[in-house]
């Protein structure tokens, strides 16, 4: 069954929604039941491991730009620390792609292909999007490649 979602309200970390199990709107009358639901980013998978993962690359990407951006920052890092937070962040977008084609969500996987920051994790992402049958989506990135 499909499931509908009426924001009412949020707070930092909470969502405040009518929920309705038929898919159609929330009605006025009766008066819907209100659910607090947790606050998530959209997902590419809708298992609990994928909001983990989606939360941490969230905060990697946070933390590199920081890094990046404020020159208080670039003095700290050396260029290998840039460098190995860029390579763990790709691992995690890797995963997310890979749930996103496994889930048939191509429009979210070329999305995390975009923001994978190696050629070698790009390259990694048309292996994985050609071997779950994403021939579109495989020739896209290797044309990304060829491109860099």
């Amino acid at each position: 069954s499909t499931q509908s979602t009426g924001p009412v309200g949020c707070t930092h970390d909470t969502l405040l929604a009518a929920v309705t199990r038929d898919g159609a709107p929330p009605l006025c009358v009766p008066r819907p039941t209100l659910t607090l639901l947790p606050l998530a980013p959209p997902l590419a998978h809708a298992e609990h491991a994928a909001t983990a993962i989606e939360r941490s690359v969230l905060l990697r990407e946070q933390q590199l730009a920081r890094w990046l951006l404020d020159p208080a920052h670039a003095v700290v890092h050396a260029p290998a620390d840039v460098d190995r937070a860029r390579r763990t962040l790709d691992a995690e977008l890797l995963k997310l792609f890979v749930a996103a084609c496994k889930t048939e969500k191509t429009e979210r996987a070329t999305e995390l292909a975009l923001r994978l920051h190696h050629d070698k994790s790009l390259t990694i992402a048309a292996r994985m999007a050609g071997a779950t049958r994403h021939t579109l989506l495989a020739e896209q990135l290797g044309e990304l490649i060829v491109s860099r």
